[in-house]
């Protein structure tokens, strides 16, 4: 009796095409709701990187996409870009592998760099996701510091009404 309930199980897990934690992470009730940001009135080198990722993760192939977020983010930087969709795409992934520890390190480090240029939307919506993500993974202090950041920017008159919604209904 055992070896049909093990047998039947192992069936099961072989024919499941996509791991839940994927489906899940592309709940809305289960994840931050991904966050809209102005695209550069540009081209920038990582478009193809970040299309390629986008790809992948809708496969389900997220080392690929993994692989393409991370060269993406590379390239913006290296062409003194802020990686906004490469960062925010590399999180998703992250979160989707079960790791909200470095999805939210790379939201930080985001939010980091748009605070260096002065950039408190960017800031603002990289703040929430990693408040959301350090939540997750149980980093209590750093989701404290976050959160006060973003109390310190929407005190500010330079987010958008558009930045100003998300944050009020993410935190509602």
């Amino acid at each position: 009796m055992l070896a049909i309930v093990l047998t039947a199980f192992a069936a099961f897990q072989v024919a499941t095409p996509v791991p839940a934690r994927i489906v899940a992470a592309t709940a809305p009730a289960t994840t931050p709701p991904p966050v809209s940001t102005v695209a550069p009135p540009h081209d920038t080198p990582s478009d193809e990187y970040v299309a390629r990722a986008r790809r992948a993760l809708g496969e389900g192939n997220l080392e690929l996409a993994r692989r393409d977020f991370v060269i993406a983010a590379a390239l913006d930087r290296d062409a003194g870009l802020l990686p906004v969709a490469a960062s925010f795409g590399l999180s998703r992934v992250l979160f989707s592998q079960d790791n909200s520890r470095d999805a939210a390190q790379v939201m930080n480090a985001l939010a980091r760099d748009a605070a260096e240029r002065g950039d408190d939307n960017t800031e603002a919506c990289a703040l929430l996701d990693a408040l959301w993500l350090n939540r997750d993974a149980k980093q209590w202090a750093r989701a404290e510091r976050d959160a006060a950041r973003l109390l310190e920017l929407r005190k500010r008159n330079t987010l958008t009404a558009e930045t100003r919604k998300l944050i009020a209904d993410r935190t509602s």
